[in-house]
């Protein structure tokens, strides 16, 4: 009951702050999940979850670590030549968004003007890496939310596993995790296919397709790390590696600061909507909005995530 009180509640504080249509997800410790649509979507629609992917390709840096496959001291360059003054970039820095890179290249935000209904069509991994080689990043070390960066983490992945990012992150995480309705799915599964973007080389930033159901899967990694397929590797992603606004981030994963209640999340958005996952030690959620974003969601999402009125639920 308790995971189903705390979807329901989730659903009643998104409709609240305005979205009229959406699907929300919960697990509280002890229970299973629970699902709850409200509008004309149900619990198997398939959404954009925008940079939710994030969170994806910070378990992938996590394992490839943990397999030997990578350092997270190895240089951009050592995997995708050719990136110019950016390869220099280590891929912990990368990942907790303090390489020094902006949120897009230049290149890749005129491209966007022309075409602001989807704004990444055409960025192949070859332009991406034109487009790279002419940015000039900015002083190492303190963070700044890179689009740019983790695109070219998730590419750096995929060259050390001579393979590409999906099947990658279909191998090591999502087969794993039984998302069995996640990863570069068509537009024609999509909820709202019209609305829907083509991220192209910018995929391991933004690229995930999922289901509420999926993405709470993904959520409950950050709540039980040690159940997890891959509990080093989880834990090594969801341990604070920088600081970054008022908390921390670990591989790509933004972390919260309360000393007793700690928590792990990301938001993303697309033009087709917006997706929020969060967990911590007694709870996961996921949230799905076809709709444009308003910050409003991604606060009562947090705010449905850090609340201790869960009856029968550890708060401590």
């Amino acid at each position: 009951m308790e995971a189903a009180g705390g979807a329901g509640r989730l659903r009643d504080a998104l409709q609240s702050a305005g979205a009229r249509r959406g699907a929300v997800a919960c697990r509280v410790a002890g229970s299973g999940p629970a699902v709850c649509a409200w509008g004309p979507v149900s619990g198997t629609s398939v959404f954009e979850a925008g940079s939710v992917t994030k969170a994806v390709t910070g378990l992938l840096l996590a394992l490839a670590i943990d397999a030997g496959e990578v350092s997270s001291s190895d240089r951009l360059d050592r995997f995708v030549p050719g990136t110019g003054p950016a390869g220099r970039a280590t891929l912990a820095e990368l990942a907790t968004h303090s390489s020094g890179l902006p949120r897009l290249p230049a290149a890749t935000l005129l491209r966007a003007l022309a075409h602001p209904r989807d704004p990444y069509r055409g960025g192949s991994l070859p332009r991406l890496i034109r487009d790279t080689r002419r940015v000039r990043p900015g002083r190492p070390g303190r963070a700044a939310y890179s689009n740019l960066g983790v695109a070219l983490l998730g590419h750096a992945l995929a060259a050390a596993a001579a393979m590409p990012y999906w099947d990658l992150a279909r191998i090591r995480v999502l087969t794993p995790l039984r998302m069995v309705s996640s990863g570069d799915m068509p537009k024609s599964a999509l909820f709202a296919p019209r609305e829907a973007w083509d991220l192209g080389a910018f995929a391991p930033a933004g690229g995930l397709r999922a289901t509420v159901g999926d993405l709470l899967r993904l959520a409950w990694v950050a709540a039980r790390p040690s159940e997890s397929p891959f509990p080093a590797a989880a834990a090594d992603a969801l341990t604070p590696h920088a600081a970054m606004n008022n908390g921390y981030v670990g591989w790509c994963w933004m972390l919260g600061t309360q000393a007793n209640r700690p928590d792990a999340w990301h938001n993303g958005a697309t033009g087709a909507g917006w997706a929020f996952i969060g967990a911590n030690n007694s709870r996961a959620i996921a949230a799905c909005v076809p709709a444009s974003h308003q910050a409003t969601w991604d606060t009562a999402a947090l705010r449905a995530l850090r609340s201790t009125d869960d009856a029968g639920i550890d708060t401590g």
